[in-house]
């Protein structure tokens, strides 16, 4: 008799579920007699070409079969990841559900399966290549957590109590600004992308790769379809007198915020055929246009070649938060184009995961995972943080909230510096877990948590999402020249 058991993360319906990033696989196996080594491979499900990598430990090459020997111990601990291949749909990520079979056979019967487990190759995909099934499996979470077809009711959920409550005009100098902009984002996504797993664990932040047109995105059966208006238009910050139409099927036409029903939303662009356009020109009033650029002049941002100047954060590629970040947003009338209630329109996080995979891309061309590295990230040490002054308050204050180390409002348990702001909802050191990434520690994190998201300095670190275009440990490419 012999049998063998594989097991990622700690079972149960949220195990099985890994990108790009190598995650702990245990392999157990019982046997009275022969051989103690395993063979370890992967092959895909009909229809699907996703596939897993092995390795021993964290230095080792990961390849698609691995022969792991158990000795007397009977259960050895590897490393397993999605296989990255590029030219598949998603890079070879998985569509909508667990598509993966890894297969464990006795190495002196190599062609007996004695174990298995479906995993999903689960990453954040463009919104405008999903399947039908993913993207109806993250409206209807979606949904959920804004209370759509659910406790407590429409525009009643943790979305709007909590996640709308967080990106408030009082809390803007601690979002926006600085370096500080894209690590405090990238875990309100994370944040938001957890509570959806809960919902559905397939469920991944799809991305708006807004320098690229997205009709499927922008459809009655998805986002919303949005009218055009003429390029001369006025600018309305946070309001629209257009709302985005929805099909009677997509739970999404019963969006609310409290008591408002709706998402006002017009664009200075054609979302079926044109790439986002930032804020066109319209003299006298608006003399200048406010382009949005594309992915290779946004890397740019963050210099080119070898230089050591090149590659910094601050005052580099944080200047993205200009464009195409906030030219993304003003491509728009209506709640996405004002930052006190952006959140209101759920646009705003598939516009936001995208501008995080940017920063992602940018960490791997230029090696910037390293928390300690001041080109990673520049606020190291408390003489280096800049000082501002509050209206509010009299004096200087140190913003000492843009520390490396320092934890994130509104899950810091605190009141928050200078503004003392309170957390909204259920924030207070409450930050989402998940089996399928690192847990923050005390449900609070810090900027540090942030930087090495996907474990690239330490495995340990990883925690729990990639995206389809931004591999794993590869050698770097060369960054985009002048």
């Amino acid at each position: 008799m012999s049998s063998i058991k594989l097991e990622v993360f700690s079972g149960g319906q949220d195990s099985g579920y890994l990108g790009w990033s190598p995650v702990p696989l245990t392999v157990t196996g019982d046997r009275e007699s022969g051989s103690s080594a395993i063979i370890l491979s992967s092959r895909s499900k009909p229809g699907s070409v996703s596939r897993v990598v092995f390795a021993e430990n964290a230095d080792a090459e990961p390849v698609p079969e691995l022969t792991v020997d158990l000795e007397e111990s009977r259960q050895k601990r590897i490393l397993v990841a999605g296989m990255i291949q590029f030219g598949q749909k998603h890079n070879g990520a998985s569509e909508d559900g667990k598509d993966v079979i890894i297969e464990a056979a006795w190495a002196d019967q190599p062609d007996r399966v004695e174990g298995t487990l479906e995993v999903m190759v689960r990453v954040r995909r463009n919104a405008n290549e999903l399947s039908d099934k993913a993207r109806d499996d993250f409206i209807a979470a979606l949904a959920q957590l804004n209370g759509i077809r659910a406790v407590p009711g429409p525009g009643k959920g943790i979305y709007v109590t909590d996640f709308v409550g967080m990106h408030v005009a009082g809390a803007s100098d601690t979002e926006h600004g600085d370096s500080m902009f894209l690590p405090w984002h990238r875990l309100y996504l994370l944040d938001l992308e957890r509570l959806l797993q809960r919902v559905n664990p397939a469920v991944t932040l799809p991305y708006w790769r807004f320098d690229e047109p997205a009709p499927n995105l922008f459809s009655e059966d998805f986002i919303g379809a949005t009218e055009q208006i003429p390029a001369r238009s006025p600018f309305t910050p946070g309001t629209s007198d257009k709302l985005a139409r929805f099909s009677q099927s997509n739970p999404l036409q019963r969006w609310r915020i409290g008591t408002v029903s709706g998402i006002p939303r017009a664009s200075f662009f054609d979302t079926r055929t044109e790439p986002a356009s930032g804020l066109p020109a319209a003299p006298p009033d608006r003399p200048n246009a406010f382009p949005v650029i594309n992915q290779d002049e946004t890397l740019r941002l963050g210099g080119v070649g070898e230089n050591a100047e090149f590659g910094q954060l601050r005052s580099g590629f944080s200047a993205m938060e200009g464009t195409p970040h906030g030219a993304a947003h003003v491509s728009f009338n209506g709640y996405i184009n004002f930052v006190p209630v952006a959140p209101q329109d759920p646009l705003f996080f598939l516009l936001h995961s995208n501008v995080d995979r940017l920063w992602a891309l940018w960490q791997f061309l230029f090696d910037r995972s390293l928390p300690t590295n001041r080109r990673s990230y520049p606020y190291q040490n408390r003489f280096e943080v800049l000082f501002s002054q509050s209206g509010a308050l009299s004096g200087n204050f140190a913003d000492y909230w843009k520390l490396v180390e320092a934890l994130q409002w509104p899950w810091d348990n605190t009141q928050s510096k200078p503004y003392n702001l309170r957390p909204p909802g259920t924030r207070s050191a409450n930050f989402s877990q998940s089996p399928s990434g690192k847990p923050i520690e005390a449900n609070i994190p810090s900027i540090t948590d942030a930087i090495d998201a996907f474990g690239q300095d330490e495995t340990t670190n990883y925690l729990g999402f990639s995206y389809d275009d931004v591999p794993f440990d590869f050698e770097p490419t060369p960054a985009p020249s002048t």
